[in-house]
């Protein structure tokens, strides 16, 4: 649970109520103190202000050396002295210390945390009962989870945007935890102003390992490189695979209010806005949806309810806006509701939270929030399409569209770049309610491939707008090779994007991945007639030489050709066989390399994992787990025995087997159908 920051003078009460009480021989020493000092130390929030997500400040200097100071003063008292009073001041000032360090954990600031660490002889000197009050180095294996959070705010003009909108996206958050063995950890990593996240490639996993993770209370800071992704055998990885969310799409909106609200969404306006057809392409999102989706994507209802699946409101008593706490409340509610037809989290692909805040719930200036398929989204602005839509896209696998503005335009993201997490006023992943842009598009499905080119060598190319059906091309992807600077920003080797925007005659170069990949795409360079991007380092020159009916020609000039990544193939024989319980059966794998001629001829690790997709007791798979070395365009197989229990039920069983060399990666499905004896 998130827990606000309280004031220091706060712990000079508990301090003092501290020693009265081991003076009147009461022992708090015990877990429950302990459990008060987790609270104590702040996790996620903010001292005061309108919402739970508002930024903490950092101490200043000033204020952490005399913290560490006070500290240290106090464990040499107790050394001296370790009597009840010293005891009391000691557990005063470590509390007022780990509530400073936890904000400097909370916000990333490495070199604030290291001026506030205890140095190994004076963590030795503390007794054992206060030892949840002193930061440890360790190790932590356990299930990462990640909920993006959009903050907003009014444009500072109080005029509307150029969408039309007053609410705009400010700042975006991503609140992770960690679960070990029941208890939950909230997850910080460093970062740099101004900078994205070091860790985007970071994504959720059943099975993740920190080394060297600072842990405090319930706070754990921990870098990238300290981070080991790991495979569960029995559940699929989030393999970097675009998402192909054509279909017919079960969706469900849950009111709930918190606190008082004088105004609550109703479920007449949440299904209106969420289900309807009515009105224009921007009034609905599932109007909207179908437009940008090209007919492809359309949200239903499970239980045949008019307009949409729409329950609630519920009220929940839960002191503040704390997004887990909501939605367990929020499902424990709806499940017990004997009103409604409630079909369970696992029929839906999308549960939509929308949380009708009272004036004190500290959901002040939250937009909305998504995690998997769950979105929390804060009623006041779920009239907002933009908002909506947006979260949606989070849970279809999106990140944001952003924009970097350097200042050297021959060398778009080597210099020092100024970057803007929503800038992408083109993408409804940015600041803006317009189409997906082209790698969106691909990643989700949505195009064909036709409409997309990767450019190997230099011409000329005619682009249809992006943003209408279309069978001609709309995107152009020109890698660009293995740039150090790049691979730093993107986490891999990165491509230029390449579309034409009709609707403000602008051709628009991002800077992103293989659309496999779950990275956050950055506008370097939006483009008029006569206009060039010239990249010297790739030495790659992208010309919007004219436009005409409502076509964009583009010409593109590659240096030396590079290398190209790609996810390996990955193809299993037979696809399906039969046999009784206890009978082994051999599925062959085969792995293809496809990283282009022009790569180093060096053999890359593949990892191979083999799991049901579902749990399935007493099953045995040899290996489950394996590792190929392959070179670029090589070709090899490997084989695995699936064992069906003795006492086997009749039916079909599937399988994955899983082919990955992070951020690429491969997928290939087997079945095994189990005969009676």
């Amino acid at each position: 649970m998130w827990i606000g920051i309280t004031k220091r003078k706060r712990f000079y009460f508990y301090g003092t109520l501290f020693g009265l009480m081991i003076m009147m021989g009461v022992v708090i020493y015990n877990s429950n103190y302990l459990a008060s000092v987790d609270k104590e130390l702040a996790l996620r929030a903010s001292p005061t202000g309108p919402s739970e997500f508002d930024e903490v400040p950092d101490a200043s200097s000033e204020e952490v050396e005399a913290t560490k100071l006070a500290a240290g003063q106090a464990i040499v008292a107790y050394q001296s002295s370790p009597d009840e009073t010293n005891t009391g001041n000691l557990a005063r000032e470590l509390k007022a210390r780990g509530v400073v360090l936890a904000r400097a954990m909370k916000n990333g600031n490495l070199s604030r945390v290291k001026g506030l660490l205890l140095s190994p002889e004076q963590s030795a000197a503390v007794p054992s009962e206060l030892a949840d009050l002193v930061e440890k180095t360790t190790t932590l294996s356990g299930k990462l989870t990640s909920i993006h959070v959009d903050l907003v705010g009014r444009d500072p003009s109080g005029k509307p945007n150029v969408n039309g909108e007053e609410i705009r996206f400010e700042t975006s958050k991503t609140q992770r935890s960690l679960t070990v063995d029941g208890r939950e950890y909230a997850v910080y990593l460093p970062r740099e102003d101004g900078q994205p996240e070091a860790s985007l490639a970071v994504v959720d996993r059943d099975s993740v390992a920190f080394n060297q993770a600072l842990v405090l209370g319930n706070n754990i800071l921990v870098e990238s490189k300290n981070i080991v992704l790991t495979a569960n055998p029995t559940a699929a990885l989030p393999l970097p695979t675009p998402n192909a969310v054509a279909g017919e799409s079960p969706a469900v909106v849950i009111l709930v209010e918190i606190g008082n609200p004088a105004k609550a969404l109703s479920p007449a306006a949440a299904r209106e806005k969420m289900f309807s057809t009515n009105g224009t392409i921007n009034d609905t999102v599932q109007n909207w949806y179908t437009a940008r989706s090209y007919g492809k994507l359309k949200f239903v209802g499970v239980n045949n309810v008019v307009g949409g699946d729409v329950f609630g409101p519920y009220p929940l008593n839960i002191p503040r806006c704390t997004l887990s706490a909501i939605y367990n409340k929020a499902i424990e509610a709806v499940s017990a509701d004997p009103a409604v037809r409630f079909s369970g989290v696992d029929a839906y692909q999308h549960i939509i939270l929308a949380i009708s805040p009272g004036k004190d719930a500290g959901c002040g200036t939250l937009g909305g929030a998504a995690s998997g398929k769950t979105i929390w989204i804060n009623g006041n602005y779920f009239p907002n399409t933009h908002i909506l839509a947006h979260e949606i896209g989070h849970t279809l696998g999106l990140n944001h569209a952003g924009r970097y503005r350097c200042p050297d335009k021959e060398k778009p993201l080597l210099g020092n770049c100024n970057w803007a997490v929503y800038g992408d006023d083109r993408d409804v992943m940015g600041r803006g309610l317009a189409p997906f842009n082209g790698y969106h598009q691909e990643r989700l499905g949505f195009s064909t491939p036709a409409n997309t080119k990767i450019v190997a060598e230099s011409g000329v190319f005619v682009l249809n707008p992006i943003g209408k059906p279309s069978v001609g091309l709309t995107n152009l992807r020109v890698p660009i090779g293995a740039v150090p600077s790049l691979e730093n920003l993107v986490g891999t080797v990165p491509e230029y994007q390449i579309e034409y925007r009709g609707q403000d005659n602008r051709v628009v170069a991002r800077i992103a991945t293989h659309p496999s990949i779950s990275a956050q795409p950055q506008i370097v360079r939006s483009s008029k007639v006569g206009d060039e991007l010239y990249d010297r380092d790739a030495n790659v020159k992208i010309n919007f030489v004219s436009e005409t009916n409502g076509q964009a020609t583009i010409r593109v000039d590659v240096g030396t050709p590079v290398c190209i990544r790609d996810n390996p193939t990955v193809t299993v024989l037979p696809q399906s066989q039969s046999g009784k319980g206890g009978q082994p059966r051999v599925f062959t794998a085969t792995l293809t390399n496809n990283d282009n001629e022009r790569c180093p001829a060096v053999p890359r690790n593949f990892s191979v994992y083999t799991f049901p997709d579902k749990e399935r007791s007493g099953w045995k798979i040899s290996p489950k787990q394996s590792l190929i070395t392959l070179k670029p365009r090589e070709v090899k197989s490997v084989s695995v025995t699936i064992t069906p229990p003795a006492n086997a039920p009749a039916g079909e069983n599937g399988f994955n087997i899983q082919v990955l060399n992070f951020p690429y990666g491969g997928e290939a499905r087997f079945s095994l159908k189990v005969v009676p004896r």
